[in-house]
């Protein structure tokens, strides 16, 4: 009797289940498509026209304040005469450097102006203020000729370029390329801190790039710090393309909205940019969501109540049914949220097919090999999941390549190789090298932040690196070509990557990138390696961390071997990394 009426119970249970759970669907359904249908429009037009009127409103300040400091940078050169002394700021009579110094009093942002030729004038104050060494204004000159020979043939008497130098001074710094009275390329250099509060109006992401994308001025200091370059973003990218002057909204597939305005100032091409969340500074949006909330969780709580009494025997096989289900699909939705996020390679961009010739071309690059490592740990999930972790890991790979001006040239299964130096160089082999380094030192950070790691399954991650000559080109049918790479400095990166585990560490590098930029980072140089077909073993260098030569700025760690090999082996607390990127 107890069996039967157990039998008898259960299809109405189900039914009753059933019918409760569609009505809670189609209520939730309901209630969602009454609320977006009411704002939907004011989320479009409000969210563009904070984007639009942000970017403008940049332009027009960033535009007066480069007229401004170049009217101070001649205001200067007429003080002397209206050329620069030929031996420097200390070259200068004493009534004239009193000027100078009452100058610069006024102006206390003005750093410096140099000619091409390397007569300067330099604010004591300033450089002493920001404790600088050395001749960073020199510096950078000497690695930016680009900016020198482009500002003269500049049509414009009165066009000017920018430049970012901010990684040479250490400190936030913008130069200012334009010529004098003389017809001479003078370079002056400010701080960014006079434009930094010029940057739209609180939208979540506002910066300025020159003409070739290098990010001049940012709300976030430390990307302008490190120096980066945007040709890469979306929204950068959709500037560059566009043929208008003025001010584009665009939408992204997150419901945000981006906008750019081109300055007017004369040979900059440059560009001021802004993103704005969905959303932003909508109260009424905000009430109207939560009202609809608010409503959907009564409505939905009383049915869950009702079905919870009638069903209570059930919970423990609704619970591992369905919201397992849930989390799977949320972690593939977030898996696909990070592939439309990330940019995207080289390999098929039309114009650098376009301006590759068809015999190929010699181009010096570094080469990153990276390989994951430790796959035997996630042997026993399924295949779905083993997937997502290899994409999830080898997205954060071509991200951390991306933000250093990186390509991504081949993915194979378990390892990616990124580029740097074609078919875009950082103007020098030297830079070139130093971001391929700096891109393989946000792997390992990336991957010590994520954990690399989930639910105590993990994956490892090791570089190979080398510089030298390969040959870039374009390979396959003239429809279906893709850009790539060959050379000798692909094979021995990848050589260097697989020795990572026989030395203990995660970072190798070779030689010839050693000589290259070596010097801005901490090495330390491993057993020498024998390569088939090289007469010399080939020298290795392990890479520990970036090198910091700042007075007063302490080294982060690891600062050596020892400190490198207990953070690899404690890699499952990410907490261990000091990073500084």
């Amino acid at each position: 009797m107890m069996s039967g009426g157990r039998r008898t119970g259960w299809p109405v249970v189900r039914t009753i289940i059933c019918i409760n759970t569609v009505f809670l669907v189609f209520l939730t359904a309901a209630v969602a498509a009454l609320v977006y249908g009411r704002v939907e429009a004011e989320i479009t037009a409000r969210t563009a026209e904070l984007a639009v009127r942000s970017a403008v409103n940049t332009a027009e300040r960033v535009e007066k304040a480069l007229d401004a400091a170049r009217a101070d940078a001649l205001t200067l050169l007429e003080l002397n005469g209206g050329h620069l002394p030929a031996e420097g700021a200390g070259g200068s009579s004493g009534a004239r450097q009193a000027e100078n110094d009452r100058f610069f009093k006024l102006r206390p942002l003005f750093a410096a102006i140099l000619s091409s030729s390397g007569e300067r004038i330099e604010n004591r104050t300033f450089f002493l203020e920001h404790d600088l060494t050395g001749d960073a204004a020199g510096l950078y000159l000497s690695a930016e000729r680009e900016l020198v020979e482009r500002a003269a043939v500049m049509e414009s008497p009165d066009a000017v370029l920018l430049g970012n130098a901010s990684p040479y001074f250490g400190a936030p710094v913008t130069a200012l390329f334009f010529r004098d009275s003389q017809n001479s390329v003078v370079a002056a250099f400010f701080s960014t801190d006079a434009f930094t509060p010029l940057l739209g109006d609180g939208a979540e992401r506002v910066f300025v790039v020159n003409h070739r994308d290098d990010i001049i001025l940012h709300t976030d200091a430390g990307i302008v710090m490190s120096g980066e370059n945007y040709w890469q973003d979306p929204l950068v990218r959709l500037m560059r393309n566009s043929a208008s002057a003025g001010a584009e909204a665009v939408f992204n597939s997150g419901g945000g909205s981006g906008a750019f305005q081109k300055l007017r100032t004369a040979g900059a091409d440059a560009a001021a940019l802004c993103g704005t969340p969905r959303g932003y500074g909508l109260a009424g949006l905000r009430q109207a969501m939560r009202e609809g909330l608010a409503l959907c969780g009564a409505a939905g709580g009383l049915v869950i109540i009702f079905s919870f009494a009638l069903s209570f025997s059930m919970r423990r096989y609704i619970y591992n049914t369905f919201v397992e289900q849930e989390r799977e699909i949320a972690e593939n939705l977030r898996l696909k949220s990070i592939f439309r996020a990330l940019p995207g390679s080289l390999k098929s961009d039309r114009a650098v097919l376009e301006k590759t010739p068809l015999s190929g071309e010699n181009r010096d690059v570094t080469v990153v090999f990276a390989g994951l490592h430790g796959k035997a740990a996630i042997k026993d999930l399924s295949p779905q999941r083993t997937l997502n972790m290899l994409n999830a890991a080898l997205m954060l790979i071509q991200d951390s390549f991306a933000k250093t001006g990186g390509a991504a040239d081949k993915v194979s299964g378990d390892s990616l190789t990124g580029v740097w130096g074609a078919p875009f160089s950082d103007g020098s082999a030297e830079m070139d090298s130093l971001h391929a380094i700096r891109g393989a030192l946000m792997v390992r950070a990336a991957f010590l932040k994520s954990g690399g790691a989930k639910a105590g399954q993990r994956l490892t991650v090791s570089c190979g690196i080398s510089s030298g000559v390969m040959l870039a080109g374009r390979v396959g049918a003239e429809e279906d070509s893709v850009y790539t790479f060959t050379g000798s400095a692909a094979r021995q990166a990848r050589l260097l990557e697989l020795h990572n585990k026989r030395f203990g560490t995660d970072i190798l590098i070779g030689e010839s990138t050693m000589a290259l930029a070596g010097k801005y980072f901490i090495t330390e140089e491993m057993p020498p390696v024998k390569v088939r077909g090289l007469q010399k073993p080939l020298r290795v260098f392990a890479v520990i961390n970036v090198r910091v030569t700042k007075k007063g700025m302490e080294q982060p760690k690891p600062a050596n071997m020892a400190e490198l090999r207990q953070l690899l082996e404690a890699a499952a607390q990410p907490a261990a990394l000091t990073s500084i990127f």
